[in-house]
């Protein structure tokens, strides 16, 4: 047998001595690129756009992107204290995940049209299957933003009786994924999803785009 496939076979067998630190340092990068990565992302590309505004000699719709990108400061020092907390994204705490994700619709964000249509009521959804959630929308639209060449982000939460959430992200970009299935944070999502006992799936079709859909179960002894 050769030395690698030796020295892969004994690492599998014995496994982590430390499964609650590494299991720790997992949820701390998942926290780390599904909250703060989008974040600085759009402060960038934000200050980008300004930064052209104001060469073109619009000084007030610059201010109107420097304002947002303001607020995107303070979000990402929300979402660091809370990280350093242990708690959950600082918006579902203060407004739950329908207002969360209308967020995501910010006007005068370059790049795609985004909009986000919920079927209320939600009810009473377990804390954790609204984080799963939201961190799968949030992940899912920054890539269409940053990747799919789209017009328009259609982003869509309903729920389905007393046991699922459905969560669907679909652009209208080029329908191609780079990195294939396990490219654009999509392992992340998808263990977001199968960490609370759903599934998350992934429909590219080029020339049509991308759609993205979670199924969340709202409680475990119900999982299908």
């Amino acid at each position: 047998m050769p030395a690698s496939t030796q020295a892969h076979v004994a690492t599998a067998g014995k496994g982590s001595p430390h499964p609650e630190r590494d299991a720790e340092r997992a949820r701390l990068r998942r926290e780390l690129h599904d909250g703060l990565g989008p974040i600085l992302t759009a402060v960038a590309m934000r200050a980008a756009t300004a930064g052209r505004l104001l060469d073109g000699g619009s000084a007030e719709a610059a201010g109107a992107m420097l304002d947002l990108i303001q607020s995107d400061v303070q979000g990402a020092v929300a979402e660091l204290r809370a990280l350093l907390d242990g708690l959950r994204p600082p918006c579902l705490e203060a407004h739950g995940l329908a207002a969360a994700l209308y967020e995501l619709a910010a006007p005068g964000d370059p790049g795609p049209v985004v909009e986000v249509r919920v079927g209320e009521p939600l009810g009473n959804l377990p804390p954790a299957i609204e984080t799963a959630a939201y961190r799968i929308a949030c992940e899912a639209v920054h890539n269409a933003r940053r990747h799919a060449e789209a017009t328009r982000v259609r982003v869509t939460l309903v729920r389905e009786g007393d046991w699922r959430l459905v969560l669907t992200v679909a652009d209208d970009g080029h329908g191609r994924v780079p990195g294939g299935s396990a490219g654009l944070g999509l392992a992340t999502m998808r263990q977001r999803a199968e960490e609370v006992g759903g599934e998350l799936t992934l429909d590219a079709v080029p020339g049509h785009g991308v759609t993205v859909r979670a199924d969340l179960p709202l409680y475990p002894r119900m999982v299908r």
